[in-house]
């Protein structure tokens, strides 16, 4: 395996655009800016997307090819990219027992976080999703 982490170019949102599906990650309104791909040998099998905010960059859309799922790649995303952020960083998640790994904690929503409507998540499983912050380092 020679996996390449890298922000995602022009000629990436194709493939970047398949792999949302394929996770059902895509939300309408979706833009295609602060991706950042896990490559490997030509082929990305993994994504993240960072927003920046006013005070905050926002996490969403981390997904990995489910034919590469449960081999760590998720979190080389993270690690890779996590400590090179200078602000807080906000998500919305189902899964927070495996943020939690990485320093973030839940909160309280911010005002100045993005809808959830914006990801068509508000109904995905309003009883499990959680907003969680990584405090800058």
């Amino acid at each position: 395996m020679s996996l390449k982490i890298r922000k995602a170019r022009p000629e990436d949102e194709a493939a970047v655009l398949e792999l949302l599906r394929e996770l059902d990650l895509y939300y309408n309104g979706l833009r295609f800016s602060g991706f950042r791909v896990a490559e490997d040998s030509g082929r990305i099998v993994g994504i993240v997307q960072l927003e920046p905010g006013l005070d905050h960059i926002f996490l969403s859309s981390l997904g990995i090819s489910q034919d590469r799922q449960e081999q760590g790649l998720a979190s080389a995303l993270l690690n890779e990219l996590l400590p090179k952020q200078d602000q807080d960083i906000y998500l919305y998640t189902i899964i927070p027992d495996f943020f939690k790994k990485f320093g973030f904690e839940p909160v309280i929503p911010q005002v100045s976080l993005p809808s959830k409507a914006r990801y068509d998540c508000q109904d995905c499983r309003p009883d499990r999703c959680v907003t969680m912050v990584r405090r800058k380092q």
